[in-house]
This record gives C-alpha cells, sequence and structure tokens, in this order.
C-alpha cells in the first residue's frame, strides 16, 4: 500500500532529514569536510553527498580526460576547482609549500581518507557481530 508523499508519520520509515542532521553533528558539516593545509583551512567538496548536477558534471570531466578531449593539466584545474571552488588556488599554493604531490593526487587522498573517517565512524557504532552497541 502506497502513502502520501507527505505524511510524516509513517512507522519504520527512514527520516533523511534526521539521517543528514546527525551526520551533520556527528561531523559538524554536511557536504563538505575541513581540510587543514600549513596554518591554512580549507573546506573540500566530498563527491559523495552532492546532487545528480554536480555528479554528472565529474563523470563528464573523467570520460573527457579519459577520451583525451582534455589535457591531464585541464582535468587537474577543473577537478580541483569541483572539489575545492573559489579555494582551489590556495590549496595549490598552500600544498606546494609543504609536498611535492600532485595537487590533484592530494585531493583524492583527502576524499578517501574522509571516506574511510566515515566508515570507522559507522563502524563503531556496531559490535563485531554487527549489532548496535
Amino acid at each position: 500500500m502506497a502513502t502520501k508523499a507527505n505524511e510524516t508519520n509513517v512507522p519504520g520509515a527512514i527520516d533523511l532529514n534526521a539521517l543528514l542532521a546527525k551526520r551533520e553533528e556527528e561531523l559538524g558539516i554536511r557536504d563538505t569536510i575541513p581540510v587543514k593545509v600549513g596554518a591554512e583551512t580549507f573546506n573540500i567538496t566530498h563527491p559523495a553527498y552532492q546532487g545528480a548536477e554536480w555528479n554528472d558534471r565529474m563523470k563528464q570531466l573523467s570520460d573527457d580526460s579519459a577520451e583525451g578531449i582534455i589535457t591531464q593539466s585541464e582535468y587537474r584545474d577543473e577537478y580541483l576547482e569541483m572539489v575545492f571552488g573559489e579555494q582551489a588556488e590556495a590549496f595549490v599554493e598552500a600544498a606546494a609549500k609543504i609536498t611535492p604531490i600532485d595537487p590533484l593526487t592530494l585531493a583524492v587522498i583527502l576524499i578517501e581518507e574522509e571516506t574511510k573517517r566515515q566508515g570507522k565512524i559507522q563502524s563503531r557504532k556496531r559490535s563485531p557481530g554487527g549489532r548496535k552497541r
């Protein structure tokens, strides 16, 4: 039996608002990750929490790079723009002061670290048998 879209008290329903609020409470953010580079803090966009348009743009960027439509340098610049927004250039400059590693690689590492951290937060809430503590 289908329920009306505006019903709010459906037993057993997952409350997306509560889920997002809980995540924000636990991590202090919704769709960005604070990243310290040297003495500066940047906010990196986490792809897992973006909308369809953002993800479609990222997929197209990846496809364009794989097909040789854009150069690696263009891919790097656009990727960093997508994940750091207006802070992209400042991130590149700050990162260059502390490491020779490609800033694209650094951004990927940061996103992977956050994904691992999210998994650890979730696994801490469960016992080894998979039951909630």
